[in-house]
């Protein structure tokens, strides 16, 4: 059901990635604050998981023949291009992008984006809150609002790190595929976003969850303690997994905590053979609970590390490889590079190396400009503005 406010409505299109999370991952402090002041909402979750109850997988039989027929077109169309440009194309490059436009993925986006707008167009003057990565399904739900003169304003709430490769979040060449509003999660990609002129962006601080209660100065670990994060992507968590056993191996005096990405679920790999080991543990608690017990973090790309180095985690980054580093700005020695294999025996250096307040404070600073304290204040005058 959809709720009124005099008016606008508000929609929130969220992820379902772990049917066991009791609380929204993307949107929690939204959620909260809509609830609080008793302002109506509908959250529209976009299926990630096996649950196939969530979201259907595939649209009508009409609609699935006319997505087929529009990729089968702009397919040739798009060969046809290739075969008139001047631009000297090498072919790998060539048949990716003709791979890429006819895979699944292409057609879920499209999916995607034929679901909530059908969702739109009964319910317009909507306010629409949405996660924005740059995704191709973000600018094609938009586009297709535009193109059916929907009267909604799409409100796009950046909530991850920004790495340099994602060049998309950044693109607002064509307004047809622009959100009207950006939310950002903190100053650091707020001023960003304020280089470019034709987008609306304030920053109200994060959207998904606050930790207030932990104090950095107060933490007090007799133990080495640490918590490995790893990203959303199973050749990383392989890598961690291997990384993690010849810590625990070697540092049999340490602990280890493993905290898994919300959208792998435990029985994936919680009965590996390293969480026997006694002192590694496979977490179920919140990350609140694990940051409150621990003092430093493991890591390859997953941005958790910047929520947990804000509140006085010391970041240990796995480089072995190119992978993209959410602290890449951070040389200073309160960080440490494990860069190979070898790096793992001066763990011990490391740890026992003195670090200035200084280095640490730039540290957590850096951190807590990333991902801002969710401002309940300045967003309730924000939001007066658009359902009164």
């Amino acid at each position: 059901m959809f709720f009124f406010i005099k008016k606008n409505k508000i929609l929130i299109i969220s992820h379902n990635i772990n049917n066991k999370l009791k609380y929204d991952f993307y949107f929690h402090n939204l959620v909260k604050f809509l609830d609080k002041k008793k302002i109506g909402y509908n959250v529209y979750k976009i299926n990630h998981t096996k649950n196939k109850n969530t979201t259907s997988s595939y649209l009508d039989t009409f609609t699935e023949l006319k997505i087929f027929c529009k990729l089968v077109y702009s397919f040739f169309k798009l060969i046809n291009l290739f075969l008139k440009s001047k631009l000297l194309i090498p072919k790998n490059v060539y048949l990716n992008v003709l791979s890429n436009h006819i895979s699944n993925t292409t057609a879920r986006n499209i999916r995607i984006s034929y679901n909530i707008s059908n969702i739109l167009k009964t319910n317009p003057n909507s306010l629409v809150f949405f996660t924005f990565e740059g995704y191709a399904w973000e600018r094609a739900v938009i586009a297709l609002n535009k193109l059916n003169n929907q009267s909604n304003t799409f409100i796009g709430v950046q909530h991850a790190y920004i790495n340099n490769s994602n060049l998309n979040i950044f693109d607002f060449k064509n307004y047809k595929f622009n959100p009207d509003i950006i939310l950002a999660s903190g100053n650091t990609t707020h001023k960003k976003f304020l280089q470019y002129k034709n987008i609306k962006t304030y920053n109200f601080g994060s959207l998904k969850s606050n930790h207030h209660f932990i104090n950095f100065n107060n933490k007090n670990l007799k133990n080495n303690t640490f918590l490995i994060l790893p990203n959303a992507n199973r050749k990383e968590v392989d890598d961690l997994l291997i990384i993690l056993n010849l810590l625990a191996t070697k540092y049999n005096n340490y602990k280890f905590i493993w905290r898994s990405h919300p959208s792998f679920p435990a029985t994936n790999f919680s009965n590996h053979e390293i969480f026997k080991k006694k002192y590694v543990t496979y977490s179920y608690n919140s990350f609140e609970h694990d940051l409150t017990r621990s003092n430093h973090a493991i890591y390859k790309t997953s941005s958790a590390v910047i929520t947990s180095t804000k509140y006085g985690l010391r970041p240990i980054h796995i480089s072995f490889d190119m992978s993209e580093d959410p602290l890449t700005k951070i040389n200073n020695s309160w960080k440490f590079n494990l860069s190979n294999i070898g790096d793992i025996d001066k763990l011990d250096y490391y740890l026992n190396k003195k670090v200035s307040l200084n280095e640490k404070k730039y540290v957590i600073n850096y951190c807590s400009s990333y991902f801002d304290n969710f401002n309940e204040n300045k967003f309730k005058i924000f939001l007066d503005e658009y359902i009164y």
